[in-house]
This record gives C-alpha cells, structure tokens and sequence, in this order.
C-alpha cells in the first residue's frame, strides 16, 4: 500500500460506490471503470484513492467478488457458497476476481491510474489465503507484476487469523493486511504491531485511536461504512486516515472543497 502523503482525508468506495440509477451494479468492473473515470474528470486523486470490494469463494474455489454471502430468488435465500461459478456468473453483480486484477494491472502497467484496491475477504477458511495466492499468479507473468500487485492491492478482513496467515506467507508478506473490527479485541497479540491498518466502526474510533497512540502502533486507521457527509465535521474524523463509504465522488468533493476553503 503506498504511502498517504497527501494532505486530503483517504475516502474508500465501499463495494464501488452506491450504482443506484446508474446501469450497473457495485462491485463490478463497469462500476470500477465508471469511478476511475469519474476521478479523473473531477480531478479527485488527491482524495478518492481506493476501491473496497467484497471476495467471497464459490463451491468450486472460484474467487469472486461480491458483497452478500447470499442472493434472493424469489423470497428464497441462495448461499454462494453453495454453487459453482458456472452456475453464478448468469446473476447481475457476479464477476471474478482474476477479471478485476487483470482490468486494474493493465491500468496500473500504463500509469493510467493510482487508484488502489483493498480487498475484503469474506471467509471463515483460514486457508483462503492459498486460494488467493493461486489466483494472484494466474494473473501475473512476471515478477514484476506481482510487485505491482503488492503496491496497489491491501487485504483485509473479519477473520484476524487468516490476516495473520497471509503475513506469514511467503508469495503474500509484502502485500499490506489489516484487521476490520466490530468490537474490543485483545491487542496483545504478535501480529497486531505488524498490520497496516485497522479498519472500525463508528464507536470504536476512541478506544482504537487511543490504543494506537498508547502502543505507537504505526497502522493506519479506518472508519467503515460511513453514508452521512455531516460525519466530516465530527470532533474524531482527525483521528482517523481513511474512510469507507457508499458515495465516495460526493465524500471526496467536499473534503476538497474544505481543504481549499482552508488554502484560502
């Protein structure tokens, strides 16, 4: 993950960004494609530089992104684990991840764009990280690549062990981790002073940023899924590096316009 030297806050697109009206669904390439565009026109770079997107394994090992372990069909709840990509891929908002590694290579190969991504992965596996090695390799031809892959892409998740495992993983340890937390967890641990980030709710913000400073913990910290623009003028948003929303364009013309209100 590169460093954030600029001086706006880091707004992360949740899943993209919220597509309603538009015609395509978050979490797909169009919807990638459409941001990037979006970014350059507006001229956001300096603040809208990273995509969160959801990857979820299929019974077939296929990586995927997507952000609900379910789908409806007719009132009915559909695990996607439970089926096989061939049988997933004919769903709106169903892509593979290997698609959307080899989309943003191309860019980041002809410096068509910054934008990072930051994948979440939704698993309980604690082996999903060899899955996702696999994948990474498809998709890279040489050791250059993935050098590339490894400063664009950060990796997060719920299941902190699977977090540490991809540390631990030779072809994975350059890549930047972080733990994404709903609650108090014991810091203690080994690899807590070896993530990048740490990605929370709203009402943990203190208790994190305290901890981090009381431990020089040099993690950045997150703040997800936040969807009201009035969040920017809380008393705890200088305590914090980044932020996940659904309307990252909107979040970061405002930061923007308030930076250079105090350019002024």
């Amino acid at each position: 993950m590169q460093q954030q030297t600029q001086k706006q806050k880091l707004v992360i697109g949740h899943k993209g960004c919220n597509c309603q009206g538009l015609n395509f669904s978050s979490n797909t390439i169009e919807c990638f494609k459409y941001l990037i565009n979006e970014v350059k026109t507006k001229k956001l770079e300096n603040s809208f530089r990273m995509i969160e997107m959801d990857i979820r394994e299929t019974k077939d090992k296929e990586l995927i992104v997507f952000h609900d372990q379910y789908f409806i069909v007719k009132g009915e709840h559909h695990y996607i684990s439970d089926y096989t990509f061939t049988e997933l891929e004919k769903l709106d908002g169903v892509c593979k991840l290997s698609d959307v590694i080899k989309y943003f290579l191309e860019l980041w190969s002809s410096g068509d764009t910054q934008m990072q991504i930051y994948l979440d992965i939704k698993s309980n596996n604690n082996d999903f990280y060899k899955n996702l090695t696999k994948t990474f390799s498809e998709c890279v031809n040489l050791d250059g690549e993935m050098k590339l892959l490894s400063k664009y892409i950060c990796i997060g998740s719920f299941n902190h062990l699977l977090i540490n495992n991809i540390k631990k993983c030779d072809h994975l340890n350059n890549f930047a981790v972080g733990y994404i937390l709903d609650g108090i967890i014991n810091v203690e641990s080994k690899y807590f002073n070896k993530i990048n980030f740490v990605s929370v709710h709203e009402d943990y913000v203190d208790h994190y940023s305290d901890i981090k400073k009381k431990n020089r913990f040099k993690w950045d910290l997150y703040l997800y899924t936040i969807n009201c623009m009035s969040y920017l003028e809380h008393k705890n948003i200088s305590k914090i590096t980044g932020i996940v929303t659904d309307f990252p364009i909107q979040f970061s013309e405002r930061i923007i316009k308030k930076e250079n209100k105090k350019i002024e």
